[in-house]
């Protein structure tokens, strides 16, 4: 399954501290909806629609790359790039848990100002669980 994604917020901005509690900012609930969108507009393409198709990878092991085309040129840390991108594709019913990833690669392409994009690639794996 490959899918183009909007390129996420920050994950310093998508959680907030409210009373005590950590929850799911304004931005980053804007986010997963962007998300479920874009697979919902893709569904021909990828043969999965959230919410009425199971995707192949739901019962199975899976590797994910993710190739990252940059908004603007602000320094970036490319490991903050993926647990935005994993947990909306959970939310998205993807998957059943990002437990299930044996292998995540995140690269930088490039920069496409103003919005950037990204290109997410889903495999199932061979790997088998190691306890």
């Amino acid at each position: 399954m490959q899918i183009t994604l909007p390129y996420p917020p920050s994950a310093n901005r998508i959680w907030r501290a409210v009373d005590g509690r950590v929850l799911l900012s304004a931005e980053g609930r804007d986010y997963r909806r962007r998300v479920n969108a874009a697979l919902i507009d893709q569904h021909a393409a990828i043969g999965f629609v959230p919410g009425i198709t199971k995707p192949p990878t739901f019962d199975w092991w899976f590797t994910i790359e993710i190739d990252a085309w940059m908004p603007d040129r602000r320094r970036r840390d490319i490991d903050n790039l993926a647990k935005p991108v994993l947990d909306a594709l959970k939310t998205a019913g993807v998957y059943r848990d990002d437990s299930q990833a044996v292998r995540l690669v995140a690269t930088r392409r490039g920069f496409e100002p103003p919005n950037g994009r990204l290109v997410v690639t889903i495999t199932q794996s061979e790997m088998e669980y190691l306890p």
